[in-house]
């Protein structure tokens, strides 16, 4: 699953500051919908968080702070760059068939959003249903989900969700 660029907002305007009532119908989107993403044709840095812990899956609505992402990147000894594609694995893809567990997942906390944002990655990808971990609200701007309000109309960076990265 690929959220597009205008599947979230940030002051009713989506990336690219544009106006949600210039582009939106009753239809749908008329810009910046899925049918507008270009092939992603990147560099994938995987950072097994779960695998570095040496705990799969990571405890239930674990929010994984920068700290850890950019440990795990250096244990990993790999560096996230502009253009890539951050993956990171949580440990619930193994959980697909669990329903309840899959969906009490771990996530990225605020702290690692920014950290994948500042390092101008073109997407960013989690092996269970949010990059944000669930019930996790932001203090600032009142949102559960903040990746989805700052990554997608801020920062231009596409979320996908329910990735399968055991192997």
């Amino acid at each position: 699953h690929i959220d597009a660029l205008c599947h979230q907002a940030c002051d009713l305007k989506l990336y690219g500051d544009v106006p949600i009532e210039s582009v939106e119908t009753a239809a749908g989107f008329t810009k910046l919908g899925v049918e507008h993403v270009a092939p992603i044709v990147a560099r994938g840095v995987l950072l097994d968080v779960a695998g570095w812990k040496r705990q799969s899956p990571l405890a239930r609505r674990y929010s994984i702070p920068s700290e850890e992402l950019a440990a795990c990147a250096e244990a990993e000894n790999v560096e996230v760059r502009a253009g890539d594609v951050l993956l990171v694995r949580t440990g619930y893809g193994a959980l697909w068939s669990d329903e309840a567990a899959y969906l009490d997942a771990a996530g990225v906390s605020k702290s690692g959003s920014i950290w994948a944002g500042e390092r101008g990655v073109v997407a960013i990808g989690i092996d269970n249903m949010s990059w944000d971990t669930p019930g996790e609200r932001d203090p600032e701007s009142g949102s559960l989900l903040f990746a989805h309000v700052y990554l997608l109309p801020q920062k231009g960076i596409y979320i996908m969700e329910n990735l399968n990265l055991e192997e």
